[in-house]
């Protein structure tokens, strides 16, 4: 197998909060935390419903500086109580994806 030079292998971003370490409850509105990646342009971050429906997306530099979590609030469609989501966050570095959560991280329900 011939691999690029330019070619990285990374790891992935850790989910903060909602859903680091299982499935936990969260507010009508969460706030979705990662830890940084300190070479990224941006973040595309988007949410998907239990059935794999993607309920809302949203790209912008959420990078707080520091040793921070990078953090972005949902502004998106009213959440259905009871229903399960998931969050993710992939960094992007010169348009391209470089790194992004866990997936079977980042996973809640709406209270």
């Amino acid at each position: 197998v011939a691999v690029a030079g330019g070619f990285k292998v990374t790891g992935a971003l850790a989910v903060v909060s909602p859903g680091a370490d299982g499935v936990e409850s969260a507010s009508a509105t969460p706030t979705f935390r990662w830890e940084d990646d300190s070479s990224e342009d941006l973040y595309r971050v988007a949410l998907f419903d239990a059935l794999g429906t993607q309920v809302w997306e949203t790209e912008g530099n959420f990078d707080p500086g520091g040793s921070k979590p990078a953090t972005v609030s949902y502004d998106g469609p009213a959440l259905t109580p009871g229903m399960y989501y998931q969050f993710c966050a992939i960094s992007v570095k010169g348009g391209v994806p470089i790194s992004s959560t866990e997936d079977l991280k980042g996973v809640f329900y709406a209270e």
